[in-house]
């Protein structure tokens, strides 16, 4: 069985997050966009492992004791393994003073909230029409509570 690792990234260390927005996102962020969102201390970058492989990342913003997911994706190679719920909770976990988490799913990405489910996030709302290529709902979630 493989090792899983997680760890934060730094500025210069975005290419496999770059990598993996290209092919799992229709609007995906460049390597330099990323670069930038983390010139901003309350953003940070985390890359789960398996083995030697890059597998999954998540973006975030932190400030205080809110956060909020940017993005998190999973390479489909290891989609349906446990691999982003093992980074979700990785980090869930190394950043227990967060008391409260928000983030925004696709309507039709029923396999991604369930796993924010999972990790005891709620529906909270819904955004008409936030999505582009294609227009989708966008459905709010939030995790209150450690």
């Amino acid at each position: 069985m493989s090792t899983y690792s997680v760890r934060e990234l730094a500025a210069g260390e975005l290419a496999a997050a770059a990598s993996m927005e290209a092919e799992l996102f229709s609007d995906a962020w460049t390597e330099v966009s990323l670069q930038e969102l983390l010139a901003n201390p309350c953003n940070h970058a985390y890359e789960l492992r398996i083995g030697e492989d890059a597998a999954a990342y998540c973006l975030t913003c932190e400030i205080l004791d809110e956060g909020e997911i940017l993005r998190i994706g999973t390479l489909r190679k290891y989609q349906s393994r446990g691999a982003g719920s093992f980074l979700l909770q990785d980090i869930l976990r190394r950043r227990a003073e967060i008391t409260c988490w928000n983030l925004e799913v696709r309507e039709s990405n029923r396999a991604a909230a369930a796993l924010y489910q999972k990790c005891r996030f709620e529906v909270i709302g819904i955004r008409k029409n936030y999505y582009s290529s294609p227009t989708e709902n966008a459905v709010l979630m939030q995790r209150k509570g450690n």
